[in-house]
């Protein structure tokens, strides 16, 4: 081994030389300083390599979200539909034993009327059905579009995508990890509050409840003293 100062030839891991006293550390300093400063950089570097496939990913973000939304409104009208398609069998069928036994023309009328409505509500709920099938298909398939492949397959929707833009784009987060993670955080406090939220409610409830028991059981012993 030898000096990188003077050039003498001096033991393997020596920390100084003999012959000039120069520390051998210094190069070792020079490169570590030199490592750090393009750790340093590389966040910046990499919130911008990812702000731009987010950009590019633009359009399949907004199909996605189209899909989303055209999903959840199927979904918000599935349970009106079958409660509606449940209602209707039941009350025309009451109808129909009521009306059979006041006047049997009657019964005839509402037989036609009830197996139309109750088609009608069948067939309206078989193709809300089958709509919202096609959209879930079209969703997956979006999901596993190439241009987001870089995403996370349980962070590819329009909500998360959002919010992970906003963090890179506001400088809250400056990597993928970074953003997943800062996610993870506001989503599980939203949570927390929820349930604080409700368990609040539920308090509330229940003080309600022991009040009004009170106040009927305090009503009670009033009113005995008439009898």
């Amino acid at each position: 081994m030898f000096c990188k100062h003077c050039g003498a030839e001096i033991a393997e891991n020596a920390a100084f030389c003999p012959a000039c006293g120069g520390s051998q550390q210094e190069t070792a300093i020079s490169v570590a300083n030199t490592n750090r400063v393009a750790t340093i950089a590389d966040p910046e570097q990499e919130r911008a390599l990812l702000l731009d496939k987010m950009n590019n990913s633009f359009e399949v973000m907004t199909a996605l979200k189209q899909t989303e939304d055209e999903i959840a409104k199927l979904e918000s009208e599935l349970p009106e539909l079958e409660k509606h398609s449940d209602k209707t069998r039941r009350d025309h069928f009451i109808i129909l034993g009521v009306a059979l036994i006041i006047f049997y023309l009657l019964g005839i009328v509402v037989i036609v009327h009830t197996i139309s409505k109750y088609n009608s509500s069948k067939k309206k709920l078989a193709e809300v059905n089958q709509n919202l099938s096609e959209k879930r298909a079209e969703l997956e398939t979006l999901k596993n579009d190439e241009v987001i492949s870089w995403l996370p397959y349980d962070y590819r929707d329009s909500t998360s995508f959002v919010m992970m833009y906003n963090y890179l784009n506001n400088m809250r987060a400056s990597s993928l990890k970074e953003a997943l993670n800062l996610l993870e955080v506001e989503r599980h406090q939203a949570r927390v509050e929820m349930l604080s939220e409700i368990s609040a409610r539920a308090s509330v409830d229940a003080a309600n409840s022991a009040s009004a028991a009170a106040t009927a059981s305090a009503a009670s012993a009033f009113f005995s003293l008439f009898k």
